[in-house]
């Protein structure tokens, strides 16, 4: 599949079909940021994005059966839409402050997107969490693992057409030392750190499993 990331605030699947030819040519995916945090759940702003992806589609179908040879004109859309969506916590806290509550309402926003609307989503949560220019979350396993696995134990259930994605930052030089993002020592808790020491020599090195 191929697709595009867009900035939905001045872009959009119908325009992006357009800028392609306008004929039915389009990406199977279209992608989207989202924030989350401790007093915000985007569940509005997923309703709207699901409801420009569903537009933008029957607008392409449309177009591409007036074009179609009559032979062809019960046959499926030529652009239907996977709609990506990354969904990152922004608490300064940490990813501990996203409630169980706002990840549930999300995921009951997602089989709205699912069942009454018919798009599938990828969803990606805590993307790059094993890098440190994530601050809410990277590199601070503990808690964005127990977020995560919450999150897609809703998915799993309220939502059947979403998938979740697992998206780490690519390790060619994890752990990522000596950078500007590097954190101070008291950056890390006993279970993080023991969590990412993965081959138990008591330290974070190259040699730790930078995906695991």
């Amino acid at each position: 599949m191929w697709g595009f990331q867009m900035d939905w605030d001045s872009d959009g699947p119908a325009q992006l079909v357009a800028r392609l030819g306008g004929d039915g040519t389009g990406p199977a995916v279209v992608g989207a940021a989202l924030p989350i945090n401790s007093t915000y759940t985007p569940t509005t702003a997923l309703l709207s994005l699901a409801t420009r992806t569903v537009a933008s589609s029957a607008a392409t179908s449309t177009n591409t059966t007036t074009s179609a040879s009559p032979s062809s004109s019960s046959s499926p859309p030529s652009s239907s839409f996977v709609l990506s969506v990354t969904l990152t916590p922004t608490d300064d806290s940490g990813v501990g402050a996203v409630t169980n509550a706002s990840l549930w309402n999300f995921a009951m926003a997602l089989r709205k997107v699912n069942v009454e609307m018919g798009v599938p989503v990828l969803l990606t949560y805590c993307p790059h969490m094993n890098d440190r220019w994530q601050p809410v979350y990277g590199m601070r396993p503990s808690a964005m693992l127990t977020s995560f696995k919450t999150l897609s134990a809703y998915v799993r259930y309220a939502a059947p057409m979403t998938a979740m994605v697992w998206s780490p930052a690519l390790g060619t030089d994890y752990p990522f030392f000596g950078g500007r993002f590097a954190p101070a020592a008291a950056w890390y808790g006993y279970e993080d750190l023991t969590l990412l020491d993965t081959d138990g020599d008591g330290a974070i090195t190259s040699r730790d499993d930078a995906y695991r």
